[in-house]
């Protein structure tokens, strides 16, 4: 949450002349991509983790599936993410995610770690709905 903070904040910044003036000219970036997780996707594996399927009408984490711009296979580099996310000590202690992804079951787990969903936000901090869309 905190390394999210921060990316806003620099984001925003960033096109200001004011600050950091020793820094070279004002400089905004086009777009913003926001790791996330489509809710169908975390659908899919409630029962594997908690042992019985979401009550109907029920909000689960993650955004509605149209929120999601931009979707890469990284599946390649799985076993890297797992082995990473095992050396951040805190992360392990805490719970979240990490003990959510340790209750799927191996299969959907590797699944899980090839695929990153992201939502594309214009620096204006309107959404866009293509990797391609438009740049203000």
């Amino acid at each position: 949450m905190h390394v999210h903070r921060v990316a806003m904040a620099a984001v925003e910044a960033a096109g200001y002349d004011q600050l950091y003036r020793d820094a070279g000219a004002p400089w905004r970036p086009h777009a913003l991509y926001l790791a996330t997780i489509p809710r169908s996707v975390v659908a899919s594996h409630w029962q594997a983790v908690f042992g019985t399927p979401p009550e109907p009408g029920q909000t689960l984490p993650g955004v509605p599936d149209e929120h999601v711009t931009t979707h890469l296979d990284v599946g390649q580099w799985a076993e890297r993410k797992w082995a990473a996310m095992h050396a951040h000590e805190s992360e392990v202690g805490r719970g979240a995610s990490m003990t959510l992804l340790t209750s799927l079951p191996e299969q959907a787990r590797a699944q899980m770690l090839a695929n990153e969903w992201y939502r594309r936000v214009s620096y204006t901090g309107t959404s866009e709905t293509a990797l391609s869309g438009p740049r203000s």
